[in-house]
């Protein structure tokens, strides 16, 4: 084999290796993490405790991430400002899934959730 030849053999197998191996972009978040309707026992049940729960009044100011919820109580309806929300957010690997619950009677059931990479700031 030809010397030049060689060389673009060499060349062409670093960059397949680099290409192979460059980090690729993470997802973008995916609404609807699959838990809507779930009490929040069964999601605990399939994900294990959250590492971090908190609850708001959909009233107070909403971050991007928390934009979804309009969704399900729009803020044109003013009894929508007092609707307590459990959110609760578990880590799966590089992603974390944040699940909305909303309490009915005595349970807290799912109404939304986004699974987002770590990488996202919002």
């Amino acid at each position: 084999m030809p010397r030049v030849a060689k060389i673009a053999f060499v060349v062409g197998g670093i960059v397949a290796v680099v290409l192979l191996s460059w980090p690729r972009s993470p997802k973008p978040p995916v609404s609807d993490a699959g838990y809507d309707g779930k009490q929040f026992e069964q999601v605990v049940e399939e994900l294990g405790p959250p590492e971090h729960s908190d609850s708001f009044r959909m009233g107070q100011p909403l971050d991007e991430m928390r934009v979804p919820l309009l969704n399900h109580f729009p803020l044109t309806d003013a009894r929508n400002r007092d609707v307590v929300i459990r959110e609760s957010t578990w880590r799966e690997g590089d992603y974390f899934i944040t699940v909305w619950f909303v309490k009915e009677g005595e349970v807290w059931r799912a109404v939304d959730g986004i699974r987002w990479h770590k990488s996202i700031r919002f």
